[in-house]
């Protein structure tokens, strides 16, 4: 069974505001959500991580050109 995470896990987390997130869900854009009912959103932990980790910059070691 995935984990779920309420909007105020998942802002706690990314750093975004539960109306960004609740913003995103209105447009259906960002991180999929799961609707339990009529006022009850959650997140998969493993979404979360893919969104994430789809944000990552890499950056390599050394002098810059």
């Amino acid at each position: 069974m995935p984990k779920l995470l309420t909007t105020d896990d998942v802002a706690e987390m990314t750093g975004l505001s539960p109306e960004t997130l609740a913003q995103w869900r209105w447009l259906k854009k960002e991180i999929p959500f799961v609707r339990l009912g009529k006022k009850c959103v959650r997140y998969r932990q493993s979404d979360i991580d893919a969104w994430l980790e789809k944000r990552l910059v890499s950056v390599t070691s050394g002098e810059n050109p």
